[in-house]
């Protein structure tokens, strides 16, 4: 993996996937559009029916990451999301995003494991 690709880093712990940005900003640039199918993989291959994202350090997410967050949730896929900041907060409140995934403070030790393949 290089360039855009190493973006995103996935740690799974039993049912539980966790999406962290290797950047903590999301570059521009990035189209998690073009990430939801390699989401839904991964998510498959490791039998996992939850998926968090842990936003520390993110200031803004691109409107492909509300798309993609609709189409987890569509087929099934409990959403968590971890360390979202104001910014955030209020733009999840604002798309309502903030009814479809849960938000926490703090990813849960479980995921200290670390990333998947």
């Amino acid at each position: 993996m290089n360039g855009k690709d190493d973006v995103l880093e996935f740690t799974s712990a039993g049912s539980r996937m966790l999406v962290a940005f290797r950047c903590g900003e999301i570059p521009s640039g990035f189209h998690f559009a073009h990430q939801r199918e390699r989401m839904l993989k991964k998510i498959r291959d490791k039998g996992c029916d939850t998926i968090g994202f842990d936003l520390t350090g993110t200031t803004t997410i691109p409107s492909g990451f509300v798309g993609a967050i609709m189409a987890l949730q569509q087929v099934g896929v409990s959403i968590e999301l971890y360390n979202a900041g104001e910014q955030i907060r209020e733009l999840l409140f604002l798309t309502r995003l903030d009814r479809v995934a849960s938000m926490h403070e703090a990813c849960p030790v479980l995921f200290a494991a670390g990333p998947v393949a």
